[in-house]
């Protein structure tokens, strides 16, 4: 059985907080795998001090983790990317669409996009998929 790819997608602010929830992800046993690899990019980046060919490559590398996820799960905060990214989901019609927290884009109002209002509530809705033993971790705010 193929693993079911989770993106997660969030203000680069908060990419720290999601490491934890990547994990926990990761460690589902119903074969869940996050392919969100900018949240391993370095500190101290902003859009300022990096190049344009820099930022050319990593938009392509997203649009192309978004475009094989399964999953697209969005913690809604301010910023620009984590909103492309949903709206790239959306226009793609690849993944189930889920938003934790609190809704801030008239997309997330769509009938078919499924809204939690914190990490744990999904978690709970996917108990057969949950029995990692590890405790839930708490989504940014």
């Amino acid at each position: 059985m193929s693993k079911l790819k989770v993106y997660l997608a969030a203000p680069y602010k908060d990419r720290k907080a999601l490491w934890p929830i990547r994990s926990y992800i990761n460690e589902m046993p119903n074969n869940y795998e996050v392919i969100a690899s900018w949240l391993d990019e370095p500190d101290g980046l902003t859009y300022e001090n990096v190049s344009d060919e820099w930022l050319t490559i990593q938009a392509q590398v997203d649009l192309e983790e978004v475009r094989n996820t399964n999953v697209l799960m969005v913690f809604p905060g301010n910023g620009a990317g984590h909103h492309t990214e949903f709206g790239a989901a959306l226009a793609l019609n690849r993944a189930n669409l889920v938003v934790i927290g609190k809704r801030n884009n008239i997309f997330h109002h769509l009938p078919f996009v499924q809204h939690y209002h914190t990490f744990e509530d999904w978690v709970k809705s996917h108990e057969n998929d949950t029995d990692s033993g590890s405790s839930i971790p708490k989504a940014p705010a």
